[in-house]
């Protein structure tokens, strides 16, 4: 019967209700906890899946202790997806912007455990830069742009360095050893 109410508890601060539209699960009282004791079973959330059936969108796996996500999450904007016992770690975007932001002890690692595989920056579908694997290398696929006064460095001391500081260009080697221009046929222009 719609609109009646199943309480359950001596102050009836737990009921199920279904009001002609919609079911509820209300606790007005302390911490509501679902448990199920089964070995190895699970806690699955059902619904409707957007063309007449039904589709697990989560589950609590009880034999593999983890949580199963089937269908999209999705956070709304400002909303943060975050990691850690800090939390150290948030994912979000804000209306405008997305976000990767590593606000807690230690470094931000990208990496696939995957030798074979290779990490690609792409901006739409367009490749701008691979760390490839096969080659042990990082490639680019398009141009790179050094602002005024930024110095390409290179060697452990950043003995050779390459740069333009507004007025003229440098390459500059200040460590050790000589400095060597070599190829098959070298012209200065």
């Amino acid at each position: 019967q719609d609109n009646v109410k199943a309480r359950l508890g001596n102050g009836g601060d737990l009921y199920i209700e279904h009001d002609g539209s919609d079911s509820k699960i209300i606790n007005t009282n302390g911490d509501l906890t679902i448990t199920n004791q089964a070995n190895d079973k699970d806690i699955k959330f059902i619904s409707d899946d957007g063309s007449g059936g039904v589709a697990e969108y989560f589950r609590l796996d009880g034999n593999a202790a983890i949580t199963v996500v089937s269908r999209e999450m999705r956070f709304t904007d400002d909303v943060k997806a975050k990691f850690g016992t800090g939390p150290d770690l948030s994912i979000y975007h804000d209306g405008s912007n997305s976000y990767v932001d590593q606000n807690g002890t230690g470094d931000l690692i990208i990496k696939t455990s995957n030798a074979s595989s290779d990490i690609v920056f792409k901006s739409g579908s367009v490749d701008f830069m691979f760390m490839d694997s096969s080659q042990t290398a990082i490639r680019m696929k398009r141009l790179t742009k050094w602002d005024d006064n930024i110095k390409a460095s290179f060697g452990d001391g950043q003995d050779l360095k390459i740069y333009h500081d507004g007025s003229n260009s440098y390459i500059q080697d200040s460590g050790t050893g000589n400095l060597r221009i070599a190829g098959s046929s070298v012209d200065i222009l």
